[in-house]
């Protein structure tokens, strides 16, 4: 019966080292979980604020485009103005050629 008495005795402490070292390992691996998170977390607010500066910098670049666009579209309409205002003149300018004489009859 002693023997017995020991083995289990021994069996028992087996079990609460390995229960004591799984303890352990869950409460690191807890540890390093929470961890991780808060690195997760503190990166994502990072990357949140590049966003943010970089939604800035395109709305900017957008309306910066849009005034371009406005920019050239009035000169170009500046441009045909000035051409449509020239091609009247040179109308005006010509002196009435008179009208082509009528066709002859043919023979």
């Amino acid at each position: 019966m002693r023997h017995w008495d020991a083995q289990a005795g021994r069996r028992v402490a087996d079990l609460t080292r390995a229960r004591a070292s799984d303890e352990w390992r869950y409460e690191e691996r807890v540890a390093e979980l929470e961890s991780d998170l808060e690195e997760s977390r503190d990166l994502r607010v990072k990357l949140e604020h590049r966003l943010r500066a970089k939604r800035t910098e395109l709305a900017g670049l957008r309306n910066e485009h849009a005034s371009l666009l406005r920019r050239y579209a009035t000169a170009e309409t500046e441009r045909a103005s000035a051409l449509e205002g020239r091609r009247l003149l040179e109308i005006e300018a010509v002196p009435s050629a008179p009208a082509l004489p009528a066709a002859r009859p043919a023979p």
